[in-house]
Formats: structure tokens, sequence, C-alpha cells
């Protein structure tokens, strides 16, 4: 739960809900699938390219294309069918995918070094499973077989982490690696206008928050660089600023009171918002 306050939307202010449907983003860096960033004219970017050989001190710059995912060599997932079975009970088929796709894009972060690996296709390792929950009953679910089973469980939401955080390894003692990629819980449950306070599921993207939180004439007032790609869930696990933090506090400071899944147990430090 977080903290909201008053906003009047101004003519200008649009309604747009992003799509952050994994194929919808580039699996190997930043931002949308197919958007780039054009330099301008030819004689533009002949200038640019000369500005960084002169600055690296290279007669040549290498060509270095990102490796197509599909030929990406990934282990085999560790997901038994009998294993596959007890986790579409849980979720359903399509909220279980062991693909190669989705276990490449939440195999790790997006930091420079991420990227890298990704575009060799060089990578650390990557989750046996990738699972899509709605609830958190369903979460809870999902992380007391992963007790039982011995596998490490990493909260996933916009993977755009620059400090590991996503990384999807897990010590020698487990027998597996599976994501819970939070995306799916992003709705916006309850505003109290008394108390000023919004409790919002952890997968929310920012766009989209700020946006359920206008539409209701609220506003969190929280906007850090990586707003448009990163989670409330993100933000919370960082302690996350933004350029308004001055004024609306850190995520350490608006955070008011959170329900945490873990694989001791379900810990709640305010369970629901006070009327």
């Amino acid at each position: 739960m977080v903290p909201c306050r008053k906003h009047r939307r101004t003519r200008t202010e649009r309604k747009e809900i992003l799509d952050y449907t994994r194929t919808n983003l580039k699996w190997n860096g930043w931002g949308w699938e197919g958007k780039t960033f054009e330099l301008g004219d030819r004689n533009r970017e002949a200038l640019f390219w000369e500005f960084v050989r002169e600055n690296l001190g290279a007669d040549e710059l290498p060509s270095t294309p990102s490796i197509r995912w599909e030929d990406i060599e990934l282990p085999k997932t560790r997901v038994s069918a009998a294993l596959h079975k007890k986790l579409v009970a849980v979720l359903d088929e399509k909220r279980v995918c062991t693909g190669a796709y989705e276990r490449i894009f939440h195999s790790v972060g997006r930091s420079y070094r991420d990227l890298l690996r990704l575009r060799h296709g060089v990578l650390p390792g990557a989750p046996d499973v990738v699972l899509y929950p709605e609830t958190t009953d369903e979460v809870v679910k999902l992380v007391e077989l992963a007790v039982t089973k011995k596998c490490a469980v990493i909260p996933f939401g916009g993977g755009s982490s620059v400090v590991g955080g996503v990384e999807a390894v897990a010590g020698p003692d487990l027998k597996g690696v599976w994501t819970l990629d939070l995306s799916r819980m992003n709705r916006l449950l309850e505003i109290d206008a008394t108390s000023m306070m919004a409790k919002v599921q952890a997968g929310a993207y920012g766009p989209k928050l700020e946006q359920d939180l206008q539409d209701r004439g609220y506003t969190l007032g929280h906007y850090p660089q990586s707003f448009e790609f990163s989670t409330l869930g993100g933000w919370v696990a960082a302690r996350g600023a933004g350029q308004q933090s001055n004024r609306y506090g850190t995520a350490s400071e608006f955070l008011v009171g959170a329900t945490i899944v873990s694989p001791t147990g379900t810990w709640e430090t305010r369970s629901s918002i006070p009327h």
C-alpha cells in the first residue's frame, strides 16, 4: 500500500495503456521491440562514428550484431512432466512457460554487462520455468510448491534490475530455478480518499499505475529514470528514488504496508486500508 495525492488532469495529458507483453519488449536491450534511435541524415551519422573512432583511438570499429535468440543454447529445463502438471494445476497451461524465448528474456537484468551477455548469448543461467501468477493466493501456492521441490524462486517485475537482482541462478543445494513474472499482477485494487492510501499489486508498471491513479484524480508522484519499464514491486525492493523524490519521497518512504510471500510463510505489515 502506498500514499497517493490529489491530481488534476490537464487537457494535454493522454490516456494510454501500454502493452508489456514480453514479445513487445526487446529481449536483448532496453525498450520496445522494433524501436530504434536514428542519428539523422547520413552526413550526421558519419560525423558521429568519426567522433567515436577518434575518441577511442580506433582506426576501425568492429561490427558486433546481436546473436539471434533462437541460436542461444540453453540447458534442458528441469521441469518434469509430473511437475509441469502440478504447476498447471495452480495456474493454467498458458501461464506456465518453459520455452526458450521466455527463459532467455528472464535470465538476467538490463545492466550494460547484462546486455553484452545477452547479445553474445553467454548467460550465467536461465530459469527452468517462467510462471505468471495473477493473485496472491497463486503466489503462495507456487512458493509452497517450490519449497517442497527445493527450487529457487525469483520475483520478476519489469526486469530492469542493473545489480543482478533477477539473475536466474541458484545455489548448488537447489534443484531448479523458477521465475515468477508478476506483470499480470498489475491492478490498482483500492483507494481510500480519507487516508489517501492506495492498495496496488506489485507488478504494476509505472505508466499504468499513474494512469490508474490519475483516472481517479490522484498521483503517486514517483518518476525514476526507469519509470516506463519498471514496476512498483521493483521500486520498493530497490528502495527506488525519482526526480520528484525530494518532494514526494523515495520508495522506502512512501511504502505504507506490504504482503510478502516467503518460503517460511506470508508476512503482512498491514492487511487493509483503514477506513
